[in-house]
């Protein structure tokens, strides 16, 4: 389950605004909130795609609002008592990121593999990103992140590790 929803983000790798700039991009058009920061509606295009949509968040088909996200997640519990925020994320997990670190997420991606645990470096694939600007670069990218400006890990289905 959790690398089916991965799949669908790899598959979608080097996709790009058109024109540049314009947030214009076909996970926009699918969510129905085109022209608008699309990191989130990136991710819920691929839980939805890999078999798990996220249901109805801020918007029909998942979210938008990084922030929303957050506060919708933070105290929700899994099947076992423990918060769906998780400092041991897998494959396919939110990531939320705060650039500024003014403890509001402003980025969201999928969080894909531990590089360097010890060093807290990992892979995400990310939609709306480029490495001229974190959050709102016009592209679906592998970046490798560090653990220094994550926000949360969220669990976001109870999905299990095994799943």
């Amino acid at each position: 389950m959790r690398q089916n929803i991965l799949n669908v983000a790899i598959n979608k790798l080097g996709v790009k605004e058109d024109p540049p700039g314009s947030n214009r991009q076909e996970f926009g058009a699918w969510f129905g909130f085109n022209d608008a920061e699309w990191c989130g509606i990136f991710c819920s295009y691929c839980y939805s795609f890999g078999g798990h949509p996220l249901g109805i968040l801020d918007f029909y088909k998942g979210f938008a609002s990084v922030p929303f996200a957050y506060n919708h997640y933070k105290n929700l519990p899994n099947n076992d008592g423990s918060l769906r925020i998780t400092k041991n994320p897998l494959t396919s997990d939110l990531v939320l990121f705060d650039w500024n670190k003014d403890g509001s997420p402003d980025h969201v991606g999928l969080f894909e593999k531990w590089i360097d645990k010890d060093k807290g470096a990992f892979s995400t694939i990310e939609g709306n990103t480029s490495i001229n600007n974190q959050s709102n670069g016009g592209e679906v990218m592998r970046r490798e992140r560090s653990m220094y400006y994550v926000h949360s890990f969220i669990n976001p289905l109870n999905l299990p590790p095994d799943a």
